[in-house]
């Protein structure tokens, strides 16, 4: 089977201290190439360029210096990371938290007739006023009206879309 995780961070695929939603997805991506699955595990935030690290094809999403600061997401990172996703052409997508990726996921997988997962990390996932920061933006009055209206759009084309989501409590689940 073809598989592709989608994550913002390739940190979990190192030696180092990180967090358990970034460590989480790097073993469950290990796991399946040793299990004889392609893997590739797309990195929004991936420096250094694509590469190999025991069997996961570790792939940067883009060039994060790309584009016109300002509009770069609309009209560099975000339409790279679908054709990206869409060249993969798996038979199953992975994405793991609330992240602004995620919608991005759900449609590839829906535009090349694939299953999409999404795995919870935390109950802050589901909620718009838990704080939960779906993308950085430097000015607080500006990411209090962003923020929002991102979880809104990570609900509905992400959560609600995929084909499964995976809950780690019946809390979750409800």
């Amino acid at each position: 089977m073809k598989v592709c995780l989608v994550g913002h961070s390739a940190s979990g695929h190192g030696d180092g201290h990180v967090g358990g939603s970034e460590r989480q997805s790097a073993l469950l991506a290990r796991e399946l190439a040793a299990g004889g699955h392609d893997v590739a595990y797309v990195v929004t935030g991936l420096a250094g360029g694509d590469r190999t690290v025991c069997g996961v094809r570790l792939r940067a999403a883009w060039d994060p210096d790309a584009g016109v600061r300002f509009v770069r997401a609309a009209t560099h990172r975000y339409p790279r990371l679908l054709g990206m996703l869409r060249d993969e052409a798996a038979d199953a997508y992975y994405s793991r938290g609330a992240g602004y990726h995620t919608p991005f996921v759900v449609r590839a997988a829906k535009d090349v007739g694939a299953r999409s997962v999404l795995a919870l990390a935390s109950d802050r996932d589901l909620y718009a006023a838990s704080g939960k920061v779906l993308f950085r933006v430097r000015s607080r009055r500006l990411s209090a009206l962003v923020g929002p209206l991102a979880h809104a759009g990570f609900r509905r084309w992400g959560l609600r879309a995929a084909d499964w989501v995976a809950v780690q409590n019946d809390e979750q689940a409800a």
